[in-house]
């Protein structure tokens, strides 16, 4: 009976093991009987949107405008503004969507046509005629109308007292039909005068200006050269004013020499030079050429520091031909400075 039990045991643990081998795979991995599959899945690719860039608007930069005062010297430049009034007429003058400023110009309280415009973007000159026209700035003139003449400045002047002895003397060496160079010497007991200058001519009149004030004004009427001096120049001396009548037979320098004006310089003091040597240890020599500072006729010298081989260069002064004063150049203001006399 025990033997049957036996028996029957060992056949159905046989069973048993057949089974457990049918669901193992040969490396002993557990497999997935399941009998579902997986659908296939089909990857679509979807392209991203067009993405349109708006660009960031470019800023519009402010027009820059001429100002009014650059527009007058714009105008200055062409218009002799010693013998012409220039004005504003309007700051606000509108052709074909351009903006302009215009000026009128007067001689002697007349005004003179057309007008002149300024272009406030470019500076560009042109004309406005009484009509309402805009023209080319050639269309504007100063020249005299041809029933007027020009007066010839040129000559020697003299002014004598009651006993015929001349007193003062005026040359006058006319450059152009605008300008001209005086030179003046004046003697009598208070002692001697001398002046020089530019005269901006206007008709029959010129003036001299000082420190944009006029100082001196000639008057010409054929032989006689009447002067008026407003007392800048022979303040607490004697006077220049007067009559004068041209005199072709007086020859005489009116004017210092160049040694007299190397002595004017080295008379300055360290102050007035703004050298930090003494005047005398420099070397002072001519530049040959003559300047214009504030209407007044000037030599030209160089003020050299002294080396073993070579001059260098230290400063420039200019000493009017009258004698009466001396300027530097500041080449930081970019000015000439008046640093001795009137």
């Amino acid at each position: 009976m025990l033997s049957r039990k036996l028996i029957i045991l060992c056949f159905l643990t046989t069973i048993l093991c057949s089974g457990c081998q049918t669901t193992q795979s040969p490396n002993n991995t557990s497999l997935d009987t399941s009998s579902e599959l997986t659908p296939t899945v089909t990857a679509s690719i979807t392209q991203a949107p067009k993405i349109t860039v708006t660009p960031e608007a470019t800023p519009i930069v402010g027009e820059v405008l001429l100002s009014e005062e650059d527009a007058l010297s714009i105008v200055q430049g062409q218009i002799n503004s010693r013998k012409y009034s220039i004005s504003l007429l309007d700051d606000n003058v509108i052709i074909n969507s351009k903006n302009y400023y215009s000026f009128i110009i007067t001689e002697n309280l007349t005004a003179l046509e057309p007008a002149i415009l300024v272009n406030k973007s470019n500076g560009e000159l042109s004309c406005l005629s009484s009509d309402g026209k805009q023209t080319p700035f050639s269309t504007f003139s100063t020249k005299p109308s041809e029933e007027e003449t020009e007066s010839n400045w040129n000559g020697t002047f003299v002014r004598k007292d009651l006993r015929g002895v001349t007193t003062s003397t005026i040359t006058i060496i006319q450059n152009d039909s605008s300008s001209f160079e005086f030179y003046i010497l004046s003697e009598n007991s208070l002692g001697e005068n001398r002046l020089s200058g530019i005269g901006h001519i206007d008709g029959t009149t010129a003036k001299h200006f000082t420190d944009d004030e006029v100082s001196l004004t000639f008057s010409l009427v054929e032989n006689q050269l009447q002067l008026v001096d407003n007392d800048y120049f022979t303040r607490n001396s004697n006077s220049i004013a007067g009559s004068y009548t041209l005199d072709k037979d007086t020859k005489e320098n009116l004017t210092i020499s160049e040694e007299e004006a190397i002595q004017i310089i080295h008379s300055l003091s360290d102050l007035q030079t703004g050298l930090p040597a003494d005047i005398n240890d420099y070397l002072i020599l001519s530049d040959n050429i003559k300047l214009i500072i504030e209407d007044r006729i000037c030599y030209s010298y160089g003020a050299y520091a002294k080396f073993d081989h070579k001059n260098i260069l230290m400063t420039n002064f200019y000493v009017t031909t009258d004698g009466n004063a001396v300027y530097t150049y500041n080449s930081m203001k970019n000015t000439y400075e008046r640093v001795y006399g009137k």
